[in-house]
């Protein structure tokens, strides 16, 4: 037996059932439900030379369509938040295309399963196209291999995006979002509306690429900021893995926890933390968080601006914010941004970052000599500040 599974933004067991009867017009398929899900049985005659043949689709979606998973809520919603953080988890050869998928799994509404007796045949599999390709789906496949079984997830191709092993195929991900479900998320309001002119005149300005259908950031009375007391925490947190990164000796980054009384790190950040030799990759991306403590710092008025962001920060200029001065002296001096200031930011650089994932989705350097990771950093920690789909640090999306 083989096994295909099909996860797709889009929605419709009508439209399988009439693919299914279009591609074998002779047959006549069971069409009706098992164990809460519609299920297609086909029972395909074998010729003189073949034998018989048996198709099994079996079709759920989300109770409620949406393009994230903010509320798990049903039972493919868990599924889909258990496999998210199953792929977060498993050693990427490549974490760009990791993430692809990571955003791709946030948007899915529809899982059907393909399963096949014995074998997938030609006309089977020119079935099996026609749908991932009508759903744009991503397709989890068990397949045989030799005596065991391989588990790989693939494109609507059969491209390898990723296996159970973390090893990635280099490939691209399209990620596309319903209109109507983002549409009907924030009301459009001479706020927004102003803002979102404000930020693309400055995109404008510097020659990057605008999508004049992105959709809108919300307005002021519908977010709630990260408190003082949060934003501080999460200062002392970078500050610390940025530290432990640059590969601070543990007796000295010890003293530096218990002098600033540094508790509050995320999950990922604790297992850093306790890491006595951090990878490669661990370490590159715990120094990237330098552009983060540099949002957190601004967000607390203690960095007039934010630059833009074409090159990374001046570290030892941010560090020294940091080090030299006593925690108590630090919290004394922080005094949070406005809604209003935060979101001016916010909403310029989730348009920017669209501009950056668009021209990396297309083989292209990015307008306005902007810097991707310095981008995204920001964007990641713009989201956090605003409670971005209600996300702990560890869990932060940059949706675009």
């Amino acid at each position: 037996m083989e096994n295909y599974t099909l996860y797709s933004h889009k929605t419709g067991f009508d439209e399988i059932v009439e693919k299914v009867k279009a591609a074998f017009p002779k047959e006549r398929p069971f069409v009706g439900e098992e164990d809460g899900s519609q299920i297609i049985i086909l029972d395909i005659k074998g010729g003189f030379l073949s034998l018989n043949k048996r198709l099994k689709i079996s079709y759920r979606q989300r109770a409620t369509p949406s393009f994230n998973l903010e509320e798990v809520s049903c039972p493919l919603s868990r599924q889909l938040s258990g496999m998210y953080n199953y792929v977060s988890s498993l050693p990427a050869t490549n974490e760009r295309v990791q993430g692809l998928l990571l955003q791709k799994i946030k948007t899915i509404n529809s899982e059907f399963s393909f399963s096949v007796e014995p074998k997938l045949t030609s006309e089977l599999s020119k079935l099996l196209a026609d749908l991932s390709h009508s759903f744009d789906a991503f397709i989890f496949a068990t397949t045989p291999k030799g005596r065991s079984q391989e588990q790989q997830f693939l494109d609507k191709d059969m491209n390898l995006v990723m296996d159970t092993n973390g090893k990635c195929g280099d490939v691209e991900l399209k990620i596309e979002i319903e209109a109507a479900y983002l549409d009907k998320e924030v009301p459009v309001t001479p706020e927004i509306q102003e803002r979102k002119e404000r930020s693309e005149a400055f995109l404008r300005s510097r020659g990057i690429k605008i999508n004049t259908w992105l959709p809108y950031t919300e307005s002021e009375s519908d977010i709630v900021l990260r408190s003082r007391e949060q934003v501080i925490d999460r200062v002392y947190a970078l500050a610390a893995i940025t530290a432990k990164a640059e590969g601070v000796e543990p007796a000295r980054l010890q003293n530096f926890l218990d002098e600033y009384e540094i508790k509050n790190f995320s999950p990922e950040e604790q297992r850093i933390i306790n890491t006595r030799d951090l990878e490669d990759q661990d370490a590159i991306n715990s120094m990237w968080r330098y552009e983060s403590l540099n949002v957190m710092l601004w967000a607390l008025g203690l960095i007039k601006e934010l630059k833009y962001p074409s090159e990374v920060i001046d570290v030892p200029a941010v560090l020294d914010l940091v080090l030299e001065q006593s925690r108590l002296s630090l919290e004394g001096k922080a005094q949070l941004r406005s809604k209003a200031e935060i979101l001016e930011e916010l909403d310029k650089i989730y348009r920017m970052n669209w501009a950056c994932v668009d021209a990396r989705l297309n083989g292209q350097e990015p307008g306005g000599h902007m810097n991707p990771s310095v981008v995204y950093e920001r964007h990641y920690s713009l989201n956090w500040l605003t409670c971005y789909a209600d996300a702990d640090w560890d869990d932060v999306s940059t949706d675009t």
